[in-house]
């Protein structure tokens, strides 16, 4: 989200309707990840850990998102990285143990795009 949010001014999705859209999911998820609102403080982020996040899983040499392996490989092996991540890690490891699902992450599927799609892009990217 932080690549998308420095280029945002730049985003495209064929109308500015569906621009602003995608813009109003991103502050919705962000929104839920940062409130107080929920009982239990697992996988709250506030604003400036989410830009710090994102930051750090930029590649520093093309100005895209690590992939998966150099993630996990950092993770592994650079403790500074780690420990940005720890509270999120925590929150895993805490929900294993949940019999129900967790508040503030059914907060975030009901935020997130995950079932919207531009009408732009069924011309774009043929669906089949």
């Amino acid at each position: 989200m932080e690549l998308l949010r420095r280029k945002i001014q730049f985003l495209d999705l064929g109308n500015r309707e569906n621009s602003r859209t995608v813009i109003r999911h991103l502050t919705a998820i962000s929104n839920v990840l940062n409130t107080d609102g929920y009982d239990d403080p697992h996988f709250r982020v506030f604003r400036s850990n989410q830009r710090a996040l994102g930051e750090l899983v930029i590649s520093d040499s093309n100005d895209q998102c690590l992939g998966y392996a150099e993630f996990c490989r950092r993770l592994d092996t650079d403790a500074d990285f780690a420990s940005w991540f720890e509270p999120l890690s925590d929150g895993i490891r805490e929900l294993a143990t949940w019999t129900r699902p967790h508040p503030r992450l059914m907060g975030l599927h009901e935020a997130s795009p995950c079932d919207w799609t531009p009408g732009d892009w069924d011309v774009r990217f043929q669906r089949k």
